[in-house]
């Protein structure tokens, strides 16, 4: 496995019209990486930096839905991200509790 470069996803899917239309989205996804192909650690695995420290709070013991996400910069700054679909709701709930960010990825 790689952690650099792009990569490009493409989704096919059909709308529900009378013709089925398709509908494609294609997404270049910048991955990133911290090695010397890549130099610095950029693109999704960003938070993989141990200076940069990204906590969330997911609101479902599945980890599926995630109303609150912290992060926190080397120079000490915080930005905190809250869903508009849970704008009430801060850092998660009973069923789980606040997480920090790695990498796991499910086929």
């Amino acid at each position: 496995m790689h952690f650099y470069s792009e990569k490009l996803l493409v989704n096919t899917y059909f709308l529900q019209d009378e013709h089925n239309t398709r509908w494609s989205l294609n997404l270049l996804v910048k991955i990133g990486g911290g090695n010397s192909e890549a130099g610095p650690t950029s693109g999704i695995h960003w938070h993989m930096n141990i200076a940069n420290q990204v906590t969330y709070a997911p609101a479902d013991s599945t980890r599926q839905v995630i109303p609150w996400v912290q992060v926190r910069r080397p120079d000490g700054s915080v930005s905190v991200y809250r869903s508009s679909d849970n704008p009430g709701q801060r850092r998660g709930s009973r069923e789980a509790a606040e997480r920090k960010m790695d990498c796991i990825r499910l086929s």
